[in-house]
């Protein structure tokens, strides 16, 4: 049988003095890092193919719109553009695709290419801000 003695008693752990600020510190730096999970940046951004004939010409699916920004982004490097034309959609494998005619402006990619695979950001918001969009809504 385990004999009792001091260092393993119920009398040391109530006699010892407990330092609480250990647990506020503690306390804390749990917040702060729950704060800043919240409010880190995130972007919403998809993968996308643009050709190259007479002009530039996304082909996208019913994810790109709305778009709200103007750029690109190809070998993570910015791209402004501006849309020209947007063609009907067409179906293809189930799913609704457009081809959407734009102007690139500083144009220097590659001229040897005619099939690029780029990336649209799409929105850069935070879990605290989608949040209180959907509190808002309802």
């Amino acid at each position: 049988m385990r004999q009792l003695n001091y260092q393993n008693s119920q009398l040391r752990i109530l006699n010892e003095k407990i330092a609480i600020s250990n647990y506020y510190y503690f306390l804390a730096t749990i917040i702060l890092i729950l704060f800043l999970i919240i409010n880190i940046p995130y972007q919403t951004s998809y993968n996308y193919s643009l050709v190259k004939d007479d002009n530039y010409k996304i082909i996208v699916d019913d994810n790109y719109f709305p778009i709200k920004n103007n750029y690109l982004l190809y070998n993570h490097k910015k791209y402004f553009y501006s849309v020209v034309e947007i063609s009907d959609a067409y179906i293809l494998d189930n799913r609704k695709y457009y081809n959407v005619f734009v102007n690139i402006k500083n144009n220097d990619l590659k001229k040897d290419k005619n099939i690029y695979n780029i990336t649209v950001v799409k929105k850069q918001s935070t879990l605290l801000n989608d949040f209180i969009k959907k509190l808002k809504k309802g």
